[in-house]
């Protein structure tokens, strides 16, 4: 019969035998003591305490140290302190964003923001009540919510207008400008009944009014007439295709070639045109005041260059001539009043041909003395 302390010995070597291969522990991976046994010899016991078998099957308990139980806690760890400041930068904007929002809905809508006035300035075309008209501000509006767009876009449907701005002005009134189209000139059409106003920038503005009675001026001298009113040039014999709208841009080269003529010739040859001739690009010609032509040609990079040799020759031959013709500025002719006195381009006479290319040449010979000494002036100027 085995003594007491031989069934205690058979007992302790059964749980040693069972902690090393492992059958001490039920389904739950526990032990009989009910502690968590770990594959590599440790168990868990209570919150932050470890347990070690050692060889004798005995079990070692070691409390995890206070810095790896703040850890678990989230209290000092690095990590969890930048995420929490995180969390409390989005919240943060998400409140102020919230904050802002309501305010600006409040402000859109509210009645101390009301339009109570608007004020438009006239131009020479266009007035107050016209521009305030074509704006069109919705009854109610405020200033945060009107659509200036929207309110620009209506203003231009003008064919006079060329650019619009819409200025808010605190508490409640709204200030709209108008820049004006500059009429450049009268196109009377080919059809010979018709003539509209172009403005600097190409666009068609509108047709002229034509009074059709049998009293009245053809349409030729009412349009005519009107352009010297409007202190305009007047373009004549147009291609049939010229077709205008009213605020669309002109698209015909011909037209478009004087406007080039218009805006690059020296301005003391255009302050002396009354009207421009354009059956086509190589057919544009400039009339006086005195009644003579100057045969310009296609628009190209010899524009300044034209007016300077046109100039030259009609300061030399000043009431002696009635025809210039510098569609080619190095080869320029010229037509006499006196019909005897033909030009280069005929072969009339030797004479008449030999005075027209002294007269050529003279008058390139003067542009370019012009031109010399506008750079000697320019270059004093500038030392």
């Amino acid at each position: 019969m085995a003594s007491n302390s031989d069934r205690r010995s058979s007992s302790s070597a059964s749980r040693r035998s069972a902690v090393r291969g492992g059958s001490a522990y039920d389904g739950l991976g526990r032990d009989e003591f009910g502690r968590s046994g770990l594959g590599d010899g440790l168990g868990a016991g209570a919150p932050g305490e470890r347990y070690r078998f050692d060889a004798s099957g005995r079990s070692r308990s070691r409390r995890g140290s206070a810095g790896s139980r703040r850890g678990l806690l989230g209290g000092s760890d690095p990590r969890h302190a930048s995420y929490n400041r995180k969390v409390r930068l989005i919240v943060t904007c998400v409140v102020v964003a919230a904050l802002a929002l309501s305010a600006y809905l409040v402000a859109v809508n509210s009645s101390l923001f009301a339009i109570k006035s608007i004020v438009a300035t006239p131009t020479q075309h266009i007035s107050s009540e016209t521009i305030s008209s074509l704006a069109a501000v919705p009854e109610g509006s405020t200033l945060f919510n009107i659509d200036e767009e929207a309110i620009a876009q209506r203003i231009q449907s003008n064919p006079w207008v060329q650019s619009v701005s819409v200025t808010r002005s605190f508490p409640d009134r709204l200030d709209i400008n108008v820049v004006e189209r500059t009429e450049a000139a009268i196109v009377m059409l080919s059809s010979g009944t018709e003539a509209w106003r172009l403005s600097s920038d190409g666009h068609w503005i509108e047709a002229i009014a034509m009074q059709q009675d049998s009293s009245a001026a053809t349409p030729s001298e009412q349009a005519s007439a009107q352009a010297k009113a409007d202190g305009v040039v007047l373009i004549t014999d147009v291609p049939a295709t010229v077709s205008p709208k009213s605020g669309s841009s002109c698209t015909d080269e011909t037209v478009v070639g004087v406007l080039a003529y218009m805006q690059q010739l020296p301005s003391d040859l255009t302050a002396r045109v009354v009207s421009y001739k354009a059956p086509s690009l190589q057919g544009i010609s400039a009339i006086l005041s005195g009644g003579i032509e100057v045969a310009l040609g296609s628009p190209n990079s010899n524009i300044a260059w034209k007016g300077e040799v046109a100039l030259a020759i009609l300061s030399q031959y000043s009431g002696s001539i009635s025809y210039v013709n510098v569609r080619t500025p190095d080869t320029p002719t010229w037509r006499g009043i006196d019909s005897s006195a033909a030009d280069s381009a005929s072969a009339s006479a030797s004479s008449a041909t030999s005075t027209s290319t002294t007269t050529a040449t003279t008058a390139v010979a003067a542009t370019a003395a012009r031109a010399t000494t506008a750079s000697t002036a320019g270059a004093v100027a500038s030392a």
